[in-house]
């Protein structure tokens, strides 16, 4: 559902001067979206994008006319939302010792590796994992603690394969990894 000022500015310009997307969350996310939502919204506010977020539906929703950004920008924004609306992986309480054990490795040899082969600072604490670098190796990053904990593989496996396709800057983030599970 579009917000009043979203609806009178489709009245004013057509629809082909306008960029829109819109992002769905699941129920179990909305207290984490409702509380990061002021500022995602200041974030993207400040490149002119207009921002809704519709928990009756589950939704949130950006749009900007096009003569006010440009198109680079926007597809970042719905990147963002994206990631915003999937970003957590939430596995059970009592599980989490034995999956943070696939990522961790002994010694912490195979986080240590992570961090070495994605250039990013990557921190395991409780049940949260933590990771700051690039954009490139966030992606590796993710796709290895997903992994870790969706299918319970070993990330030296994943880390090996990843070293394997000539590392951080020879490896495609968005296709390898999954294939071993295929």
């Amino acid at each position: 559902m579009k917000t009043e000022q979203l609806r009178e500015i489709e009245k004013v310009y057509p629809s082909s001067n306008f960029f829109s997307f819109s992002a769905h969350f699941p129920k179990d996310k909305e207290k984490y979206v409702q509380e990061a939502w002021p500022m995602v919204k200041s974030a993207l506010e400040f490149y002119d994008i207009s921002c809704s977020l519709d928990l009756v539906e589950g939704s949130m929703t950006i749009s900007a006319l096009r003569w006010h950004v440009s198109e680079v920008i926007f597809i970042q924004a719905r990147i963002v939302l994206f990631l915003f609306s999937t970003s957590t992986v939430s596995a059970p309480e009592e599980l989490f010792p034995e999956l943070k054990a696939f990522l961790v490795g002994p010694n912490c040899s195979y986080l240590k590796a992570l961090q070495e082969l994605t250039s990013c600072f990557v921190v395991v604490h409780d049940d949260v994992v933590f990771a700051k670098g690039s954009f490139n190796g966030l992606r590796i990053v993710r796709m290895v603690v997903e992994d870790c904990f969706v299918y319970k593989v070993s990330a030296e496996s994943l880390i090996a394969r990843v070293t394997k396709e000539g590392g951080l800057h020879g490896w495609n983030a968005m296709n390898g990894i999954r294939d071993l599970h295929i």
